[in-house]
């Protein structure tokens, strides 16, 4: 059990909420994660002397504002998105990034983008040896929606109770190498703020090994996923 306890508490370190300023350090073609606030405007820039000079997304999701003067945008999830969605950032230099963006409540910050020079690592390479670093290797994977090299990912639509006030919905599961993850969409039915604990989805699984949840606060009606990994006999 001590075990199980460390590793849901290094999991939940993994998915952890963003500041006001987010760096991410990204080459042509990779994508990231990202949070931004639901309702003000987010600050899109780049670093090292770099250029946002353009933003695809689909107009139903996002407002876009370029500011081509100082090569930066500001953004704002469209009224009633609540779901993740894609953007693609260019910079002056060619390469284009993928931002999965999940809307939440935060304030309004900035996210800047870093160019880097190595090459991206593939989601089919394989991960650290240790199990701490496999851990961090497959939440990682399946937070970019990616699948380990070698495991296979199963569609799934199953609903699961869990407690009063939540609509939780197992869409899929990923199974290789004497693991298993299984993916959950959950939903605030309430009508009041709901705090989520990684404890009480352990649960879940048979011989759980990390629990990771992207949102842990929601407001009535917001979504976010969770995801549960264990170990597979």
């Amino acid at each position: 059990m001590k075990t199980i306890h460390l590793l849901l508490l290094l999991s939940a370190l993994l998915i952890e909420p963003l500041h006001a300023a987010e760096v991410l350090k990204l080459v042509d073609g990779q994508s990231a994660p990202v949070r931004i606030s639901a309702h003000s405007l987010t600050r899109i820039a780049m670093t090292d002397g770099a250029r946002v000079v353009k933003v695809l997304g689909l107009g139903a999701q996002v407002i876009v504002h370029p500011d081509a003067e100082a090569g930066q945008v500001f953004i704002r999830p469209a009224p009633g998105q609540h779901e993740e969605f894609s953007l693609h950032v260019r910079d002056d230099r060619g390469a284009t990034y993928t931002l999965l963006v999940m809307p939440a409540e935060l304030p309004a910050g900035t996210v800047y983008i870093r160019p880097q020079n190595q090459r991206v690592e593939r989601q089919g390479s394989p991960g650290p040896e240790t199990q701490i670093g496999r851990i961090k290797h497959w939440l990682r994977l399946l937070s970019l929606r990616g699948v380990p090299e070698g495991a296979v990912y199963e569609d799934h639509n199953a609903t699961v109770a869990l407690r009063k006030g939540v609509w939780l919905r197992r869409t899929g599961r990923v199974r290789g190498s004497g693991w298993l993850a299984d993916i959950y969409r959950l939903q605030n039915v309430s009508g009041t703020a709901l705090q989520l604990v990684e404890q009480e989805f352990s649960s879940l699984g048979r011989q759980p090994l990390a629990v990771a949840v992207e949102l842990r606060q929601l407001e009535p009606g917001q979504r976010t996923r969770v995801f549960v990994l264990q170990a597979d006999e």
